[in-house]
């Protein structure tokens, strides 16, 4: 059978750039492409992608989710700042994280959509989604 390890050309491959939308004050990322879990992936190499690749990754996937927040004070932008500091209220604070669901192509719990309310706590908990499902999809 033929090995199948996730390579780091068919993982950014799969989370392309999607399309933005906006809503009222806040700007919604449209997951237009076909979520990156459901893919199936071509793979030619044997090179597997690290763990700091993958939190590289899902970073800049939440970075660029909040940047794209109209509300979003980019001088205040940083692991360590909460959803308050960016300027986000509660209301906003749970379109980001739908956002992000969005973005990543997969859902969350509520318990842990209602833990996420810093950016670190973001990047913690889709880390640790975005790593079990690689592992799901490599032992198929």
């Amino acid at each position: 059978m033929i090995s199948r390890i996730l390579t780091k050309r068919a993982l950014f491959a799969a989370v392309a750039k999607p399309q933005v939308r906006s809503f009222t004050n806040f700007t919604r990322l449209a997951a237009v492409r076909t979520p990156l879990f459901s893919l199936p992936v071509r793979r030619f190499s044997q090179e597997q992608i690290s763990e700091n690749e993958i939190v590289e990754l899902v970073e800049g996937k939440i970075f660029e989710v909040l940047k794209s927040a109209a509300k979003c004070d980019h001088s205040k932008l940083a692991r360590t700042a909460t959803f308050e500091e960016l300027g986000f209220d509660s209301l906003d604070g749970v379109e980001l994280v739908l956002a992000m669901e969005e973005h990543f192509g997969f859902d969350l719990t509520n318990e842990e959509a209602e833990k996420i309310t810093t950016v670190m706590d973001a990047i913690q908990i889709f880390h640790g989604n975005v790593k079990k499902r690689l592992e799901i999809q490599e032992e198929q």
